[in-house]
């Protein structure tokens, strides 16, 4: 809530093999995984183990695919150096 009002911002779970991508603005950690906050919106996974690889990546342009391949369900890259 901001000064009264209630603001609704829309977040966006990636599906098996759909990518998202942008600047990397925050990452906040949650019960079920992590809400990356990126220039576009808000973008969910749920792995958590991802949040010291992603720390890095802070205020880069990234892109991060979902995948259904076993223990590589997330790939992350940095599009752009710092």
């Amino acid at each position: 809530m901001v000064g009264g009002i209630l603001l609704l911002v829309e977040l966006r779970c990636l599906e098996p093999w759909e990518e998202a991508h942008g600047k990397l603005e925050e990452i906040k950690e949650t019960e079920e995984g992590l809400i990356l906050c990126m220039s576009f919106g808000n973008v969910c996974i749920k792995d958590k183990s991802l949040i010291d690889r992603l720390q890095e990546l802070k205020g880069r342009k990234i892109a991060i695919l979902r995948t259904d391949i076993e223990g590589k369900e997330y790939l992350v890259r940095a599009t752009e150096e710092k």
